[in-house]
């Protein structure tokens, strides 16, 4: 059968289809991605087809969300992002592509990441199923997903379609959760649809290492990351200052930056501080003893595998609640990006890395994610979504 993936346009969405959409070509069946062409290379490099949808960045549309969206910070800066761009700008301009894309590529089942919407409305048109891989770790419906129900309504409207239950049309047929039961957000309804999967965003690049890590022994590793997306915006600020937090702490430390910012801009540092463009997860997390990062929800899957305590450094979309919930069953503690100090974040560091509890809980988190059922089981469901065509329980 033909499957359509759809997702965000951005590296964090696209990853955590990567098992599922493997999974699924292994099984037999023809797989592609439709999004904006920014992402092509990272798709095709992945071993996918592309096909052109959505807006793109330079749009002049999402020019001027973006400059609005530099102006917020948490909730604002979500709740804008919900409305405006997941439920407005992107699934307003994805509809159309998707529409055309179906007279002459038409799937038989689409599967979107949880924040990509326009797919939503052409599946309803199209009549075709569709199921849904959940990117957020802690969940966000409907707490975070009710911005999106005005816009998604006057979109489909706009197609003639007759007013609906919103949340019931994302969670219709098929939820794929691929982090452990737990980290859900406590008091968040979990749709009757949700399974849980054992499977881990694809991860990119050589799994080759620096030498230097080879030398360090049995000194623990710190791993310091705060994504792609915020590497960029929010890097040359808060990169110094978690820095010179962690220059007095005794253990190897290694920041990777992105691939949009300079190492060499942080200027000379300790011998213990090791600045990286980029490192794959796989291959490093292993070796860690703790992460501070931002709590996106991809990089939160590979730490919860490897059942690694956390510092989380929130700035927005999902990274808030993850730190929330990371916290709440004991296996992290949280900076303020907009509070801090080197005393405090070498404070926070130091408990984590030496409190038993925090890797203790951590490991629990990862034996409830270890014994969930892996990708073979995500490819029946959806097989059965195809042929069947109803909502699938769980």
């Amino acid at each position: 059968m033909r499957v359509l993936f759809t997702c965000f346009p951005q590296f964090g969405h696209f990853l955590p289809l990567t098992p599922i959409a493997r999974a699924m070509a292994e099984a037999g069946h023809d797989v592609a991605f439709a999004t904006a062409s920014h992402l092509r290379p990272v798709v095709e490099a992945a071993g996918f087809r592309w096909i052109r949808a959505g807006i793109e960045d330079d749009d002049p549309e999402m020019v001027d969300a973006q400059i609005r969206l530099r102006e917020l910070r948490g909730v604002e800066f979500t709740r804008f992002v919900f409305e405006h761009i997941f439920g407005g700008i992107r699934a307003r301009r994805m509809v159309p592509d998707l529409l055309a894309l179906a007279e002459t590529w038409r799937p038989d089942l689409f599967i979107r990441d949880s924040s990509e919407f326009g797919t939503l409305v052409a599946a309803e048109l199209l009549d075709i199923p569709h199921g849904t891989v959940e990117v957020f770790a802690a969940g966000a419906r409907p707490r975070a997903t009710a911005p999106v129900y005005e816009p998604l309504q006057r979109l489909r409207a706009s197609f003639g379609l007759t007013e609906r239950d919103i949340q019931g049309l994302m969670d219709q047929y098929l939820v794929l959760m691929p982090f452990p039961p737990r980290l859900t957000t406590v008091g968040d309804p979990i749709a009757p649809t949700t399974h849980h999967v054992r499977v881990l965003p694809f991860d990119t690049g050589d799994s080759a290492l620096p030498t230097w890590i080879e030398g360090i022994g049995s000194r623990p590793l710190v791993y310091v990351s705060l994504g792609t997306v915020f590497s960029e915006r929010r890097g040359l600020e808060i990169f110094p200052r978690l820095l010179a937090g962690l220059r007095n702490v005794d253990a190897e430390i290694v920041l990777t930056v992105g691939r949009d910012l300079d190492a060499a801009a942080f200027g000379p540092q300790a011998p213990h501080i090791h600045i990286e463009t980029y490192l794959p997860l796989g291959a490093l997390l292993p070796r860690c003893s703790l992460v501070l990062f931002h709590g996106g929800s991809g990089t939160l899957a590979h730490v919860v595998a490897n059942g690694l305590p956390m510092v989380i450094l929130p700035f927005g979309a999902d990274q808030p609640d993850n730190a929330t919930r990371c916290a709440e069953l004991g296996a992290s503690r949280t900076l303020d990006a907009e509070h801090l100090t080197p005393e405090h974040i070498r404070e926070v560091v130091l408990d984590v890395l030496h409190t038993p509890s925090y890797r203790q809980a951590a490991e629990r988190l990862r034996d409830e994610f270890d014994a969930l059922p892996g990708p073979a089981y995500a490819v029946e469901l959806l097989e059965r979504l195809a042929k069947e065509r109803t909502p699938i329980l769980a």
